[in-house]
């Protein structure tokens, strides 16, 4: 073989060779004796607690198998619990529960309790407060920590009650449902929403009432953060005389049909629906 076609045959050769070689998997070290050590310090000396062992050991050999960082996950959930007076066996229950969790679940979770718990914020009952904030971490389909900041955001809109037009305690639920329609997307959904909003009680759009809006484009958020852009298109088409010249209700009619709509299945599995033509098979010439 030429030598020159070799050098260039050669990093195809070995494309094909590490191809065939599988990724190996990266080792990470648990390092759980100096989890064990700092939570079980922390456990004999907290003040709310002071537990003796061998409680005070089991409970910190089980959070421990969270591995790094689950000594200080379990602390911060312990505490954030214990401030808002959630009893002990539930405390120690809660905070094992995101010692074996991941940080931004454990983030999401404290962030959003403390938002639906404190007085001057959403001030929520217990139950209620817990409930929101499972629902943004543990339960979220998804990243927590892009919950969090739609959650963040939307609430931050909602507490301006002259322009949202909903009470502090209504904010908390209406500001996860909008957190969770982004569940499975990889973009921020508040944003999108608040534009939505906006162009939907604006002169310039249909000029909808505070209520009217804040359903409307609820209603639209799970269909992701360009549901605005497709919306105000249709809208405005349908709207003007060189398109359909509808009128107002009809116009917002057509958008919310034309954003709503998703991939048939058939398409999305590659099938066009045409079927190429079969020639006729003439017999007996």
């Amino acid at each position: 073989m030429n030598p020159s076609f070799l050098f260039l045959l050669m990093p195809l050769l070995l494309n094909d060779a590490s191809a065939a070689i599988p990724d190996a998997k990266v080792l990470t070290d648990c390092r759980a004796s100096k989890e064990f050590i700092t939570l079980h310090a922390y456990l004999k000396k907290d003040p709310d607690d002071r537990l003796q062992d061998p409680e005070a050991i089991e409970i910190a050999k089980k959070a421990v198998q969270g591995c790094s960082g689950a000594a200080q996950r379990f602390i911060r959930v312990s505490k954030t619990l214990g401030i808002a007076g959630v009893s002990r066996k539930n405390r120690m229950t809660g905070a094992l529960d995101f010692a074996l969790r991941d940080e931004a679940t454990t983030e999401a979770f404290i962030a959003v309790f403390r938002a639906a718990s404190a007085s001057d914020v959403l001030d929520l009952d217990l139950d209620a407060s817990l409930e929101l904030a499972r629902s943004l971490s543990v339960e979220f389909k998804g990243d927590p920590a892009q919950a969090l900041r739609d959650f963040e955001q939307i609430l931050k809109w909602c507490s301006d009650a002259t322009r949202s037009g909903l009470s502090r305690k209504d904010c908390g639920n209406f500001a996860a449902g909008i957190a969770r329609s982004g569940e499975g997307r990889k973009e921020k959904v508040s944003q999108a929403w608040i534009d939505l909003f906006d162009y939907l009680t604006s002169s310039s759009g249909p000029g909808l009432t505070t209520g009217e809006a804040r359903d409307l484009a609820r209603e639209m958020a799970p269909h992701g953060p360009g549901a605005w852009k497709d919306f105000s298109a249709a809208y405005e088409y349908a709207l003007g005389a060189k398109g359909l010249g509808f009128t107002r209700d009809q116009s917002i009619e057509l958008a919310k049909v034309l954003v709503s709509l998703k991939p048939q299945e058939a398409l999305k599995n590659g099938e066009t629906g045409i079927r190429p033509e079969t020639k006729k098979v003439r017999s007996g010439h």
